[in-house]
């Protein structure tokens, strides 16, 4: 069984997971805990360091419907940045936006309005995250540029650490 947990109890660590009856040694860059008071007190807890549990989401919206001005596509660009941090319990001070408009596509053989989306993070998604963004963002992108869900094909990549660079180094 995993639960999301949300508290920050050690400098440099974010409280992850719990994983019942694992294991983790320090040379695995994962620290094990028992919470000595709180609703899990005694239970053994997985600690993550916090790049493995914070970082990298970014979201990438490719469409050939006409861009919007600019403080349309930066409101699109501000709401996709809030859902994807709430979805996926992860800083917004991490998120990236990525907007890109008239691109040549087609989609069943037309040039009918369509739209590409590219949603990565680093560790795993759940398919019920990715049932809960696919219908935000497809509803945030039929509102907001008039591309319509069946329009509109959704890519969801987990990361590795390693195959992420930032700020001159990896989260892995």
């Amino acid at each position: 069984e995993l639960r999301r947990l949300t508290d920050t109890i050690a400098p440099l660590y974010l409280l992850g997971v719990y994983v019942s009856g694992q294991r983790a040694t320090t040379t695995s860059k994962i620290a094990q805990v028992r919470p000595e008071e709180g609703d899990h007190k005694g239970t053994p807890l997985l600690l993550l360091p916090t790049a493995y549990c914070l970082l990298m989401p970014l979201i990438q919206v490719k469409t050939s419907a006409p861009a919007p001005d600019k403080a349309a596509v930066e409101g699109m660009l501000q709401a996709l940045s809030s859902k994807l941090s709430g979805h996926l319990g992860k800083s917004e001070s991490y998120v990236m936006t990525a907007f890109e408009g008239d691109v040549p596509m087609t989609f069943g053989g037309t040039l009918d309005p369509v739209c590409f989306i590219e949603v990565k993070s680093i560790g795993s998604m759940s398919p019920s995250q990715t049932q809960a963004m696919s219908a935000d963002f497809c509803q945030e992108i039929e509102s907001r540029l008039g591309v319509p869900s069946k329009r509109t094909y959704i890519e969801f990549a987990d990361a590795k650490g390693a195959m992420w660079g930032w700020n001159g180094s990896t989260f892995g």
